[in-house]
């Protein structure tokens, strides 16, 4: 069964298909969005009430972790570029004085990377996965469930002893309302909470724009594009056929994004590998093409 034809299953056995194939189980699945198991299994019945879009999101989350988990068959050198060098250093030492970072940039230049990467190093740290339409209830449950507040009690006055000493990293914060940004920026001045939020760069600024105390407080830190020798070194990283092409027609159409880039090279790569099409400059116009 293909990856397409799997997310057409009911749910039930979307979620059965799905454990069986990655081990991950229906609990694990909740955690990382944010989803009690409870939830799942409510949906999986047909009793839940799905007004928040939850069958939604946890469709979109196994079709992103399958699709992930298929390019695992080639993996390219890990690259150091100096832009994601400066975004670390300088995040570093926003958090290090409990302050909120804005990680800013233009989608696919690699900020959930590094979001994910201080998630890892900072074992006081928790990650909430905004999502569009996000209500500030649900963000207030989220918070509550990684910090152990009892939601039913979940006032600030409650959640800020818990959450004192820990790392908030809030990826896709343009996603969420001005108030709730807002209300983040209360619990951070009422907790000493460093936070660091991730968003696309035109996104955040509009958001920000009409928001001019939270504004001045969040740190700005920016994650540039490639250059285009950053962009041949990428590619050479592929060991694909023809480099010095492959850069210059990405750089045309993509500029230096980096996340663009990354996804046409990664399917070029899995189809010769695989055998599925020749290494060659008409596949990847195609491969080009399909990502714009």
């Amino acid at each position: 069964m293909s990856n397409e034809e799997l997310l057409k299953l009911p749910f039930g056995k979307l979620l059965d298909e799905f454990k069986s194939r990655t081990g991950m189980s229906a609990n694990k699945l909740g955690a990382a969005l944010g989803v009690s198991g409870s939830q799942l299994s409510q949906i999986r019945n047909g009793t839940y009430k799905d007004v928040d879009g939850t069958e939604d999101k946890v469709r979109q989350y196994i079709a992103d972790e399958l699709e992930k988990r298929a390019r695992t068959e080639f993996s390219p050198p890990i690259l150091e570029f100096n832009y994601v060098k400066g975004a670390r250093a300088r995040i570093s030492g926003i958090i290090e004085k409990n302050k909120i970072a804005l990680l800013r940039g233009d989608s696919g230049t690699g900020k959930t990377t590094l979001l994910r990467e201080f998630n890892e190093r900072y074992a006081n740290s928790f990650v909430v996965q905004a999502y569009k339409g996000m209500k500030k209830s649900e963000l207030v449950k989220m918070i509550c469930k990684s910090s152990g507040v009892d939601i039913k009690n979940a006032t600030l006055s409650d959640m800020v002893p818990r959450v004192s000493g820990k790392i908030l990293i809030l990826d896709e914060a343009n996603k969420l309302s001005g108030g709730s940004l807002e209300w983040l920026r209360s619990l951070h001045d009422k907790s000493g909470m460093a936070m660091i939020w991730g968003g696309t760069y035109e996104d955040i600024t509009e958001i920000l724009s009409r928001q001019p105390e939270l504004n001045r407080r969040c740190k700005k830190v920016y994650m540039e594009n490639l250059t285009k020798a950053e962009l041949r070194t990428l590619v050479d990283s592929y060991e694909l056929a023809h480099s010095e092409l492959y850069t210059n027609m990405l750089w045309s159409h993509f500029g230096g994004v980096m996340g663009l880039s990354v996804e046409v090279l990664r399917d070029m790569k899995g189809y010769v590998i695989n055998g599925v099409m020749p290494d060659n400059e008409n596949v990847f116009k195609t491969m080009i093409e399909l990502m714009e």
